[in-house]
């Protein structure tokens, strides 16, 4: 998701459904009390993501 890949090509090279992806990332802005990708991204970079630490 932080490399702006579209659900269409997350789901390609994972092999799983659209539906899947965005289920998945449906539940992870819940969890993490986010609501738009610029909020996640702003977030993981908070926590050292663009360091390479986190991958999603």
């Amino acid at each position: 998701m932080l490399e702006g890949l579209s659900d269409e090509a997350i789901a390609q090279e994972l092999h799983i459904s659209v539906w899947t992806v965005r289920t998945h990332r449906r539940n992870v802005y819940r969890k993490l009390g986010v609501s738009t990708v610029r909020e996640l991204v702003r977030k993981m970079k908070g926590w050292g993501a663009d360091e390479g630490k986190y991958l999603i």
